[in-house]
């Protein structure tokens, strides 16, 4: 639709009509969309986080890793929110306006006001007193003559306990005033917790617990600091073999990708240690009886 057809704060529909027959125009269908408002100012979220944040780092295109567990509990994302018209200008006027900010997934759709429990937690009946998105700023006001505020935030959970969603978004939008369209970052934030070789650093204090096998269960790979499922029946008879964190073990199971390193199917930190969920041969099925989970 043309601009100069419509001003701001313009709504109007699409009318469809749809013909049953071509020889017979008196059966049409009308189809009519919801309403439509066209917006001249809009919100613009401006990514401080990456030129400014040693935590975040570029993966591919707009999609980026912040390791929330780095830099202490301060450590935040940063951006700057503008108000702007459609030709990019920034808006300066006497309106004051009051913007509430919101995670949601990169497909907009919302996300839970909490964390997903893990399931290490969900066993040791843990619950976490952070909410999922955390501000570290208050949600910003324009007074008068500002066109632009910062805005800090932090997520409190690492993305995979997501399952079947890509990363985060920040949203933005206005509390009093329908003359601003809402603003969403276009970068993507994956959250993981620390980098790979921090991880492989850190012990079982760090990540919560650990994992007990017993014997002819699992085999530890000394080089590569990692484990492998042995190809042999299992007897609870047998003693205890190891003590894993339960990073470690989660990481060796689970592919890049998100499927079981053995059996190929799709899991998630929910589903992971779930027979039902893993091919019937699979060795990650035939093990589970065999692990002790000790907070």
């Amino acid at each position: 639709v043309h601009q100069d057809l419509f001003e701001g704060g313009d709504e109007f529909v699409l009318i469809i009509e749809v013909f049953q027959d071509s020889n017979h125009e008196d059966q049409v269908d009308t189809i009519q969309t919801l309403p439509i408002r066209c917006m001249e100012n809009a919100f613009v979220i401006e990514p401080k986080f990456v030129t400014n944040n040693p935590f975040i780092h570029r993966t591919h295109g707009k999609a980026f890793v912040w390791f929330n567990k780095s830099g202490g509990e301060n450590a935040s994302i940063d951006v700057t929110i503008h108000k702007r018209n459609s030709r990019g200008e920034e808006i300066i006027d006497q309106e004051i306006v009051s913007v509430q900010t919101e995670l949601v997934y990169t497909d907009l759709s919302p996300t839970p006001p909490m964390p997903l429990l893990p399931l290490k937690e969900r066993r040791s009946k843990c619950k976490s007193e952070n909410p999922l998105f955390r501000r570290m700023r208050s949600d910003p006001v324009f007074y008068q003559n500002e066109s632009s505020k910062d805005f800090s935030f932090r997520i409190e959970e690492v993305s995979k306990h997501h399952c079947n969603q890509n990363g985060f978004k920040l949203k933005v939008k206005s509390l009093d005033s329908n003359k601003y369209h809402p603003g969403f970052l276009a970068e993507s934030i994956i959250v993981k917790s620390k980098p790979k070789k921090d991880e492989q650093q850190t012990n079982a204090k760090s990540e919560g617990g650990l994992i007990e096998f017993e014997e002819n269960e699992l085999e530890p790979v000394k080089k590569k600091r990692k484990t492998s499922l042995a190809k042999k029946d299992f007897s609870e008879e047998e003693n205890l073999l190891a003590c894993v964190p339960y990073s470690v073990l989660v990481n060796t199971l689970l592919t890049e990708t998100r499927k079981c390193s053995f059996c190929g199917s799709p899991l998630c930190d929910e589903t992971i240690f779930s027979d039902s969920y893993h091919d019937k041969i699979c060795p990650v099925s035939r093990a589970l009886p065999f692990l002790h989970f000790s907070a």
